[in-house]
């Protein structure tokens, strides 16, 4: 029997935009809009509004590392929702598969370059 190896992998530390359309106030789902907004559950805040453009508007690593940081403290004291899982994968690969690496934090595909692997 082979061994096997396997990963966990977690998700991307900065969310893209669509994490943050979920809580805007302009994203409301509401009669006028079709109910299609991406904000379900009707939350609001200016604050919060506020934190998304500037964490849209900027390049600085630092700066949106740090608008990321305020965003989650918000969203953390005020629990517009409250996670019950952690979405984790798993990847397992058998002994002599040469190819899977480091998978990258921001990265989605793992398998993107599956075309180069070789089986010893």
């Amino acid at each position: 029997m082979s061994a096997v190896r396997s990963r966990t992998v977690s998700r991307p530390a900065v969310p893209d935009h669509t994490y943050w359309d979920r809580f805007l106030s302009s994203q409301n789902s509401a009669e006028s809009n079709r109910w299609r907004g991406a904000n379900t559950g009707g939350y609001s805040n200016p604050e919060y509004d506020r934190l998304v453009e500037q964490w849209r508007g900027t390049l600085d690593t630092n700066q949106l590392l740090s608008r990321t940081v305020d965003l989650h403290k918000l969203l953390l004291d005020e629990l517009p929702m409250m996670p019950l899982h952690y979405q984790v994968e798993v990847f397992a690969f058998r002994k002599g598969l040469n190819g899977p690496g480091t998978f990258s934090p921001r990265g989605r595909n793992s398998t993107i370059d599956i075309h180069t692997w070789t089986l010893d």
